[in-house]
């Protein structure tokens, strides 16, 4: 039995653990609960649909992958390709002075041991732009986002915030990290109270709170415990609480994981709505590339044997997948 095993792996390594499930399957039965079904189309013979802990319904390989597009998203399932039928249109926001500028980054757990390609790291980010940071599991995402945040301290480098340099914690003051494990980032005994957690509950601010847990899908849970949430309600909740707290930069490390398609329409277009409203900065990290190409600007890609790599909107979807291979 597997719950999300696909959540935080890159596609190389989802592709590894197919051909290890389609081995598995042959000797064993399998259950596998997931949102990502284009790499379950050949190992899965049956697919039970769920919606609050009841079945509802029940499809082989071939039903699900002719489910016609509108069905498909009533039921809040996922494309079973990898390349979906349908993406939204890319929205433009006006870009205005630059925001975090870092040169000459250099860190490594090791000190012999330098993390990012080149040695010596440059990267400009620009006011209300959105990026999504791009490479395999272990080439150093998680960490680029710590360094960008003033989480990490650098071993060589400078910081600049406004064409200012900084040190690391006034990088803290304009930013906020949404972790990859949510639940460490959950602390109180209510939703509602981990929005406003060292926040005043000021009129503007309750009804914006009101309008993100609606948007989120998140308004039922208002009085609920956040550890009774399942994962994706976590993931939604994290979210919530960065926006409502208002930080010129938000870096989310795999916000997609555990959502399913309604949910993560919703995400997208919540971001896309604070950041036309109030210029948010974005990036993201995420091996999740129909979620990145609707959501980014530009995008900057991790590799462990040549230098990092910017890239803006490519042309195509199926360009945009070949960075992920």
């Amino acid at each position: 039995m597997l719950d999300e095993p696909s959540a935080n792996l890159d596609l190389p390594e989802i592709h590894h653990m197919t051909e290890q499930l389609q081995q598995l399957s042959q000797q064993t039965t399998l259950v596998v609960a997931e949102h990502h079904l284009f790499y379950l189309m050949g190992v899965i013979d049956r697919f039970i649909y769920l919606d609050h802990g009841e079945i509802q319904g029940e499809y082989t390989r071939r039903q699900l992958q002719a489910m016609p597009l509108q069905q498909r998203t009533k039921l809040g399932l996922r494309s079973p390709n990898l390349i979906p039928e349908q993406l939204l249109p890319k929205l433009s926001y006006q870009q205005s002075q630059e925001l975090i500028r870092v040169a000459d980054l250099r860190f490594g757990y090791r000190w012999r041991q330098p993390l990012l390609v080149p040695v010596n790291f440059n990267l400009t980010i620009n006011q209300a732009s959105s990026w999504g940071i791009i490479g395999r599991n272990g080439i150093g995402k998680s960490t680029l986002a710590k360094l960008l945040s003033g989480l990490l301290r650098p071993q060589h480098g400078k910081c600049y915030l406004y064409q200012q340099r900084v040190l690391r914690h006034q990088l803290r003051h304009v930013s906020w990290y949404v972790m990859q494990q949510t639940t460490y980032q959950l602390f109180t005994d209510s939703v509602w109270h981990e929005l406003f957690l060292n926040l005043a509950e000021t009129p503007a601010r309750i009804q914006e709170a009101h309008q993100l847990l609606a948007e989120l899908g998140l308004i039922a849970y208002c009085d609920r415990h956040p550890a009774t949430l399942s994962g994706g309600q976590k993931q939604r909740l994290v979210l919530a609480t960065a926006l409502l707290h208002h930080p010129e930069l938000v870096l989310l490390d795999e916000p997609s994981s555990g959502l399913d398609q309604r949910n993560l329409l919703r995400v997208i277009a919540c971001l896309k709505r604070y950041q036309q409203q109030f210029g948010l900065t974005l990036v993201i990290i995420s091996h999740d590339p129909e979620f990145l190409y609707q959501t980014c600007d530009y995008y900057l890609v991790l590799k462990h044997t040549a230098a990092a790599e910017v890239v803006a909107q490519p042309a195509t979807y199926h360009d945009f997948i070949s960075y992920f291979r």
